[in-house]
């Protein structure tokens, strides 16, 4: 996998991620909002400790309730792809301070919105696509992207 197929890629889930949140906003039932929430606790007491498993683990977990509430079953299996879930979710490796600090705070707007009954679901979709384009772009920057340089050799991150 090069660089160009990792960036272009995580600009497609961020798109599908945005639309799976607009679908489940409305479906989403109060179990799996506290469900976020203690999966979102597990990201903040994994920062505390910084335990770089633990920290994946809730992250990957607060993404998957809300992709699995969308209902939308092509969604679901598009987002939930193992051969490039490493891809879509980098390694524990990518996340570091200030990183890490900046994930959870999108991450607590997201969860606070999932929990307003006044939230405008296409303003949560539009916070989820930005957070995952800011990834996106952070991820580029540490692998060495250089938007000038088209297809550049990239690494698995599987």
């Amino acid at each position: 996998m090069n660089l160009r197929e990792i960036e272009e890629g995580l600009a497609v889930r961020a798109t599908l991620e945005g639309l799976a949140c607009r679908e489940a906003y409305a479906k989403i039932t109060s179990k799996e909002r506290m469900d976020m929430g203690r999966a979102l606790q597990g990201m903040k007491e994994a920062a505390q400790t910084r335990d770089g498993d633990k920290f994946f683990k809730a992250h990957k977990r607060f993404h998957e309730i809300f992709i699995n509430a969308s209902g939308n079953h092509l969604l679901i299996r598009l987002l939930n792809v193992p051969r490039i879930h490493r891809l879509w979710y980098p390694s524990a490796d990518d996340y570091h301070m200030p990183t890490v600090e900046q994930s959870i705070e999108s991450h607590q707007k997201i969860w606070e919105m999932f929990m307003d009954p006044h939230t405008n679901p296409n303003e949560l979709a539009l916070l989820v696509r930005g957070y995952i384009e800011a990834a996106r772009k952070r991820l580029f920057f540490l692998m060495g992207g250089d938007s000038k340089k088209e297809n550049q050799p990239g690494y698995a991150l599987q």
